[in-house]
């Protein structure tokens, strides 16, 4: 048995695009045939919002094998109940405030460290935010700012004033009201708001481009 085979031994999880491997007590390995943003997953290394990233090699079929720290089960009752719901605004704000939309906010997206720190995991659908980098606002507050439960119930997640104002503050082009979402009728009325708005930007940068 190959030392790569050695390593691709013990399967612990599956993520949208690969396989996570255990790696050493500390490590793990997830492979896939995608190439991930390393510029995303270092990012959420540095600033502890995603598993700490050690680098990457390729098994002998050219497979991509990414060597992160390895992460562990939260509380599901504690998920449910919202007691993580702060911890969790947190790290997405500062995740969007550094320019990135995760996409994919849901339970078994979400680890603890050994030290029981939160954190966010499979990036691979993340998308780096720019004026005219994505196509519907209302997609940021269905991906980015609700999290779907084991039970299959899904939650906004409230953010705070001063993270509503820290967001703005740095990403201007999002509509406010998507993030002051408190229940199923603000949602629509939001919905509806920013559909009128992103129409009326990709207007204007048209325009700009002629």
């Amino acid at each position: 048995m190959s030392r790569i085979d050695k390593i691709l031994d013990k399967v612990i999880g599956h993520g949208t695009q690969g396989i996570v491997y255990e790696y050493t007590r500390d490590k793990v390995v997830k492979c896939s045939n995608n190439t991930i943003n390393e510029k995303i997953m270092n990012l959420v290394s540095i600033k502890n919002i995603g598993p700490k990233y050690f680098g990457v090699f390729k098994t002998e079929s050219d497979v991509n094998c990414y060597i992160q720290e390895k992460l562990y089960p939260i509380d599901m009752g504690k998920l449910e109940s919202g007691v993580y719901d702060r911890k969790l605004c947190k790290l997405i704000t500062e995740l969007i405030v550094d320019g990135i939309f995760h996409n994919d906010i849901k339970f078994d997206n979400i680890l603890m460290t050994k030290e029981g720190e939160l954190r966010l995991i499979d990036f691979d659908l993340a998308t780096e935010i720019s004026d005219y980098g994505y196509k519907k606002f209302d997609n940021l507050m269905e991906n980015n700012m609700e999290i779907i439960l084991k039970n299959g119930e899904i939650r906004s997640l409230k953010f705070t004033d001063k993270e509503i104002e820290k967001i703005l503050k740095m990403r201007p082009s999002i509509p406010k009201t998507l993030l002051e979402i408190e229940n199923e009728d603000r949602l629509k009325k939001a919905r509806e708001e920013a559909k009128l708005l992103v129409q009326e930007r990709m207007k204007n940068f048209g325009k700009n481009k002629k």
